[in-house]
């Protein structure tokens, strides 16, 4: 009897740390489309703005070097175009822009700098919703 209620607790942890990875990689994927959106509507000003802040909150890790600064724009400029939009929703919500969509807003991420992977249900759900609700096709190279 005792074992039944192990596997029964054993079963219940795992699904719900299955279902809060999932919330993570859901926030994570809807910045990154809502960055992409807002980042296309700014000004030549406010995407300076928004590249210093990115680099500003990267810089935060390591010393304050000219060394760290080129390898961390180098790493940057490396990122998949989904993770550094993702990156970008954290600059752009640090510097009070709104995300460019009506009744849209900035989700919180606990680890906002981790890859997104394994995220291609949260991308299609997430791109279905733009289309229904805001008759809006973004896409990711």
């Amino acid at each position: 009897m005792l074992w039944m209620l192990l596997i029964l607790v054993i079963i219940i942890i795992y699904f719900i740390i299955k279902q809060f990875s999932g919330s993570i990689k859901n926030s994570a994927v809807q910045n990154a489309f809502l960055a992409k959106f807002t980042y296309d509507t700014l000004n030549d000003q406010e995407r300076r703005e928004v590249q210093n802040k990115v680099i500003e909150i990267l810089m935060r890790s390591g010393p304050p070097t000219k060394e760290f600064q080129d390898w961390v724009q180098n790493t940057y400029r490396e990122l998949n175009e989904m993770h550094r939009f993702s990156i970008m929703a954290l600059a752009m919500a640090e510097i009070n822009i709104q995300p460019g969509l009506q009744n849209e807003t900035w989700h919180y991420v606990k680890r906002p700098f981790q890859p997104i992977e394994n995220a291609e249900y949260q991308i299609k759900v997430f791109r279905h919703h733009l289309l229904k609700h805001h008759n809006v096709q973004i896409y990711f190279s």
